[in-house]
């Protein structure tokens, strides 16, 4: 089963073009790349079924989706 968890911010991420020109240059650590941006959509409400309690009417307003791979 998938956990949600609500944050205040959007985590740090990268392009494509990015992650592929930083896995092109060997990092020292591949776990310290940030994850890829794939989707970006503005204007936006979200609702969640089931519900969550601490997911408030709020929470659902208009603002920007981002999916990223983690």
């Amino acid at each position: 089963m998938v956990s949600t968890t609500l944050i205040s911010s959007v985590p740090q991420h990268v392009s494509a073009e990015e992650h592929r020109n930083i896995v092109g240059s060997t990092p020292a650590s591949f776990s310290d790349i940030p994850p890829v941006l794939r989707h970006k959509e503005g204007n936006v409400r979200v609702t969640l079924d089931p519900p969550l309690d601490t997911f408030t009417e709020q929470d659902c307003a208009n603002g920007t989706l981002f999916v990223i791979e983690r």
